[in-house]
């Protein structure tokens, strides 16, 4: 699993683009695969109540080990500090947990 923070502006939303790689270094196939980023406001959740949003990954290349996920207006409305993981469901429907640490959106000055 890939220890890495997540830095956004609030209001911004350009998607998290992760490359799904191998203990090597490698790139992983993830043809047939699919993706989710859960963020939360609690490390370690017992249900979705804290959770701030979820999004679906798209696969931009499968061959190289791609995948975005889009952030909506919504999930980055508010600053502050939280926690995501990514889970992919390879296509043997066996589910890993790829990537995981904090998702911190800080204040902007622009306002829309």
């Amino acid at each position: 699993m890939k220890k890495q923070n997540i830095f956004r502006r609030r209001g911004d939303t350009t998607p998290v683009m992760l490359s799904v790689k191998d203990y090597l270094g490698e790139a992983v196939d993830i043809t047939g695969a699919t993706f989710k980023l859960t963020v939360n406001s609690e490390e370690f959740p017992s249900g979705t109540t804290n959770q701030k949003f979820q999004a679906v990954g798209s696969i931009v290349s499968a061959p190289d080990g791609t995948v975005t996920f889009p952030i909506g207006t919504a999930d980055s409305a508010s600053a502050g500090e939280f926690y995501y993981d990514v889970q992919m469901t390879d296509a043997t429907s066996k589910i890993e947990t790829i990537a995981a640490g904090r998702f911190i959106l800080t204040q902007d000055i622009t306002k829309t």
